[in-house]
């Protein structure tokens, strides 16, 4: 009588129930959320990230996106230009993987306290998305209010950046990429800057905000209370998210909140809110309120200038782009240290200095 073999079983996904920290750029993860609160409004993100970012809607997105072919441009070169999501077809093994991606990829949240951004991926970890602690401190302080709409909010904000970055490990996962954006894939207004093995500058799309913007209605921001305001309780409190379109011309506009709770506490027919859709005139140009993600800083950002330096970001300037910053000197720098305008890299070297 002949043994027949057995077919292993194909790994399953498992709901993350603890988040790991990291502290160094590559240290270990030994240390875990101890945070009640945290450890609740994370679990809750990445369930609400899961729902929207598989949802037939959105994975209609995913695949024309990863199908979309083409490279980089030359700095001088035109940039990417914003697809029309219309006209692209829809690849039977794309979304095959992308269900197998749903399926088995056992995508791990880690809290990182060393990213520059508010979430970061690496192809040498593919299934690693790092979420910077200065959004799960304030989310945690929100999940604590038990305000709903405070909770709603929050919980929107963390899965659309968690969405962001899935939209990344799932190209990784597809085709073993090295660069984790669609090339030629751009929502038109937001871009990402390389080197290329010649040593010369690149312009890659970034299918993270193309995403957004199709699933969404635009690429979502949460604007948060300044410290004189007499709702304030805690820094980076989220106030109003709003959703910001860039083509044709660039506008924005406050989610109403009624569409943001269908769609987070997942009432019957939820889907049907999204796209969201403004319920008053478009706002023209950027948002300027001082705002979590898209061109602001947090107020516990780090950047370092050299050996023994550092500089915390004490205030952002709306007015300035992505990657400028206003900020005082802290740490071990001489107490005479001047405010300056900075620009800060994507390792969190400063560019540029420009004293006030």
């Amino acid at each position: 009588m002949s043994v027949q073999p057995t077919t292993p079983a194909r790994p399953s996904y498992k709901p993350q129930t603890s988040f790991p920290i990291r502290t160094e750029a590559s240290g270990e993860l030994i240390r875990y959320v101890e945070d009640d609160d945290q450890i609740a409004v994370l679990r809750s993100a990445v369930t609400l990230a899961r729902r929207l970012f598989f949802s037939p809607l959105s994975k209609m997105i995913v695949v024309k996106l990863l199908g979309v072919e083409g490279g980089p441009v030359g700095e001088h070169d035109p940039t990417p230009h914003p697809v029309r999501l219309q006209d692209l077809p829809m690849d039977i093994s794309i979304a095959q993987d992308v269900d197998r991606f749903q399926h088995e990829a056992q995508v791990k949240v880690v809290v990182d306290t060393t990213i520059r951004g508010y979430a970061k991926t690496n192809s040498t970890e593919p299934l690693i998305l790092r979420i910077n602690s200065d959004l799960v401190v304030p989310a945690g302080k929100a999940w604590r209010s038990g305000n709903t709409a405070e909770v709603n909010m929050t919980l929107l904000n963390l899965s659309c950046v968690m969405c962001h970055e899935l939209m990344h490990l799932v190209r990784m996962q597809r085709f073993a990429a090295t660069h984790d954006t669609p090339p030629s894939v751009s929502d038109g207004l937001r871009y990402r800057e390389d080197v290329d093995d010649n040593g010369d500058n690149i312009v890659y799309g970034e299918g993270g905000w193309l995403w957004e913007v199709e699933y969404f209605g635009g690429a979502l921001g949460a604007t948060v209370f300044p410290r004189d305001h007499f709702c304030y309780k805690y820094d980076n409190q989220i106030h109003y998210v709003f959703a910001e379109r860039p083509t044709p011309e660039t506008t924005w506009f406050k989610v109403p909140y009624n569409q943001i709770r269908a769609v987070v506490e997942g009432f019957s027919g939820w889907q049907q809110n999204v796209p969201f859709t403004p319920t008053a005139p478009l706002n023209h140009g950027r948002n300027s309120a001082p705002r979590l993600r898209i061109s602001s800083l947090s107020t516990t950002m780090h950047a370092y200038d050299g050996p023994g330096t550092k500089a915390r970001v004490e205030q952002s300037d709306s007015t300035l782009d992505s990657d400028t910053v206003r900020c005082a000197y802290r740490g071990h720098a001489a107490e005479t240290s001047k405010v300056s305008i900075v620009k800060i890299g994507r390792d969190g070297e400063i560019l540029a200095r420009h004293p006030i």
